[in-house]
């Protein structure tokens, strides 16, 4: 599968702040790729040196195998790069109506004609197409900005926080036509977000970018359910879900931690980290347990109890059919062997 973006080594600085420190990473045709990181890690730089906008200091990006900047020099102007582009405030021309604001990026014979009813209908607008942007809610004014991107049928799609602005269900229904879209047309995507939910839901492969010392850096790009489970780093491990991270001294497939001996998944000897997610145990009531249920919160098809030992507690979901009282011992049982960094 060829690559439609290749980014190798890039860095970047402002004045003496490095805010991309040796990012590389590729994505394939077809492939949506989510960046999830937190603010101020340079996902925006990086977007923006991908789109031609800004200009890294070193460092080398590709695009369908053509080198478009290299070692500090932009070889293709953003304009000539091709791609298409969804900001978050959609950025949509306020006196043209839906169908011109699509046509707008195809050639002025096209503009009116049949790629501009395909998309149209692709993203529901159909019955909208002489509306005003005005006329339309969020959500619409988001399938115009959508259309408008693919019309010239670019190679890759750049998209900014692209439902940032949307409830909750209206994001969820976007995020799957999106999604629909995507792989009807076979565009290759690159989306940063910092909602984890949605950088693991619909893309192919996730990308944890971390700020460090020398500027933000890739430390994982994995598919989503290999990113969540089976972290780069404890960073990793926060950004895609909560959880509690607990120091632990190990030997080899057991880790002693405050909450007891706990089973791993990777052999390490000395200290280590060990991850504790929410569904990470199962609980039960037992009498005679150093382990007690001091809070407890209704979530529609799970409930999450609030479990302590001692001075430490986590947080724990199980399936609401049935309840345990606050005040209740319990004991925990790991659903399978957790994961574990060395800390050495």
């Amino acid at each position: 599968m060829p690559n439609v973006l290749e980014v190798a080594a890039v860095s970047h600085r402002y004045g003496n702040t490095s805010v991309l420190d040796n990012v590389s990473m590729q994505i394939n045709d077809g492939e949506l790729v989510s960046i999830l990181g937190r603010s101020g890690a340079g996902k925006t730089t990086l977007l923006r040196a991908i789109g031609g906008f800004t200009l890294p200091t070193a460092g080398r990006i590709s695009i369908q195998g053509k080198d478009v900047y290299r070692d500090g020099q932009s070889l293709i102007p953003a304009e000539r790069r091709g791609l298409g582009i969804v900001f978050q405030d959609y950025a949509l021309f306020s006196h043209m109506s839906v169908a011109e604001n699509i046509g707008f990026g195809l050639p002025s014979n096209e503009r009116n004609g049949p790629k501009v009813h395909v998309l149209l209908d692709a993203v529901g607008l159909t019955a909208h197409a002489k509306k005003l942007p005005s006329e339309l809610s969020g959500g619409q004014q988001q399938r115009v900005a959508l259309a408008r991107a693919l019309a010239p049928k670019p190679p890759l799609l750049l998209l900014d926080e692209p439902f940032a602005n949307l409830d909750a269900a209206l994001r969820t229904e976007l995020e799957r036509e999106l999604r629909n879209i995507l792989n009807t047309t076979r565009t290759a995507a690159l989306m940063i977000t910092h909602d984890r939910r949605e950088a693991l839901s619909i893309a192919d492969r996730t990308a944890i970018m971390e700020a460090g010392v020398h500027g933000g850096f890739i430390s994982q790009l994995a598919p989503p359910h290999a990113v969540y489970r089976e972290p780069a780093s404890p960073e990793a491990a926060k950004l895609t879900g909560d959880c509690a991270i607990l120091p632990a001294a190990c030997d080899g497939h057991i880790a002693n931690t405050p909450l007891g001996n706990i089973p791993i998944g990777t052999a390490i000897t000395g200290k280590g980290l060990v991850l504790v997610r929410p569904e990470s145990f199962t609980i039960q009531p037992a009498a005679d347990s150093d382990y007690r249920i001091i809070g407890r919160s209704f979530q529609g098809a799970e409930v999450r109890y609030q479990v302590q030992k001692d001075t430490l507690s986590v947080d724990i979901t199980m399936p609401s059919r049935e309840f345990i009282d606050v005040g209740s011992t319990v004991q925990l049982t790991p659903t399978e062997p957790l994961h574990a960094w060395s800390d050495s």
